[in-house]
């Protein structure tokens, strides 16, 4: 922990910024999360993890950093942007620690798909020792990458704010900290897909080990706009209404796209205002479902037991099983490995005497970046 005895995650999204301070885990392996802020911020300023209003991010992070009492230098932010891969690597065990990246660059190595190696920022974390099958020992590796300007433009937010961060972390890493405990010699397989605003994650992992990260651009906006625009009312007015609703669990015959919400589409015109409702959010489900389905299916690699959700469009309902009928795969929601301290300051956030599961998702990657130094 840092010197004021708790770290901060810090979690930029695409309508807001997310602050945690956790006060490192209990006895149950649960993070103490001792203050959170949830500073809201217009849709335009970050989208798909890139943030476009570098002014008006940094007041927000500075707020919100400033509401959980955070230390400079105690701050770990994450980074979400497509830009982003994870690749496992084998070296051999004479290749010093320190070395190792330099090594990785040197073979050429290419980490993410969409940033080559030379313009792109390495992180390595060893897993274990491993033999080949010529008898050679080598350290096998996790490598992350991220793009050099996405890091770069982070670091400034936080400069900005008048904030040092600690460390930049992938976002997706800080996912499964948050939502995984198990035993470093685990080979459990799953996958965790994180639903955003504007982009959702796939995190395949293997034990306490990622295996692959992805990123897409969609996510639970998309629905919320296609209720809007169905229903002529607000995006805040459909997103309180999303939650309201349900997905049937059959599909229904339906245009592609959002085609079908076009002005001179007859057949909506006849639609009822209810039933226009259901079919936007029937659509714009379908569509990020699909989406979802095409980018596990696309990773040869992805094998799983189960699919774990976060996000808050997981608590959208009828949306898991929708989504479990399309993979044929058991899929759940996740439930981070947190606990809200009971104080004061966090009386408000309890119902029933249970945290409120909304907010705790929510707060789902904040909390595993506060844990970086815990498990690095």
């Amino acid at each position: 922990m840092s010197k004021n005895g708790s770290w901060t995650g810090l979690d930029i999204g695409s309508t807001g910024v997310r602050a945690v301070r956790v006060a490192g885990l209990d006895d149950e392996g649960f993070a103490i999360i001792e203050r959170f802020s949830v500073v809201p911020t217009r849709g335009d300023v970050c989208v798909g993890g890139k943030i476009r209003n570098q002014t008006i991010v940094a007041q927000a992070v500075k707020k919100a950093l400033k509401n959980v009492g955070a230390k400079s230098g105690s701050v770990v932010v994450g980074l979400s942007a497509a830009e982003q891969g994870i690749a496992r690597v084998a070296l051999p065990v004479a290749v010093k620690a320190q070395e190792r990246l330099g090594a990785i660059r040197t073979m050429g190595v290419q980490v993410a798909s969409t940033v080559p190696t030379s313009e792109a920022v390495l992180s390595s974390n060893f897993v274990r020792e491993e033999s080949t099958a010529d008898g050679r020992k080598v350290a096998a590796l996790i490598v992350a990458a991220a793009a050099a300007a996405d890091v770069e433009m982070l670091t400034k937010v936080c400069r900005q704010s008048g904030f040092e961060p600690r460390a930049i972390d992938l976002s997706g890493l800080g996912t499964l900290r948050s939502l995984v405990r198990d035993i470093p010699s685990s080979r459990d397989s799953a996958i965790i897909v994180d639903i955003g605003a504007t982009s959702t994650t796939i995190i395949a992992r293997e034990g306490l080990y990622v295996r692959s990260i992805r990123s897409f651009a969609g996510g639970g906006l998309d629905i919320t706009r296609a209720i809007a625009s169905a229903a002529r009312e607000s995006l805040e007015d459909a997103e309180k209404r999303k939650y309201a609703l349900r997905l049937p669990l059959q599909s229904t015959k339906q245009n592609t796209g959002y085609g079908g919400f076009a002005e001179d589409d007859e057949d909506l015109k006849r639609l009822s205002s209810e039933n226009a409702v259901e079919r936007a959010l029937t659509i714009a489900s379908d569509t990020l479902i699909d989406q979802i389905a095409q980018a596990i299916e696309s990773d040869s690699g992805a094998a799983t037991r189960y699919i774990a959700l976060c996000g808050g469009t997981c608590l959208l309902r009828g949306f898991q099983e929708r989504l479990e009928r399309r993979i044929g795969v058991d899929v759940r929601k996740g439930h981070p490995w947190a606990r809200l301290e009971r104080s004061k300051a966090n009386v408000d956030y309890f119902v029933q005497g249970r945290e409120d599961p909304k907010l705790m998702l929510t707060l789902t990657t904040a909390t595993g970046l506060a844990l970086w130094r815990d498990v690095e």
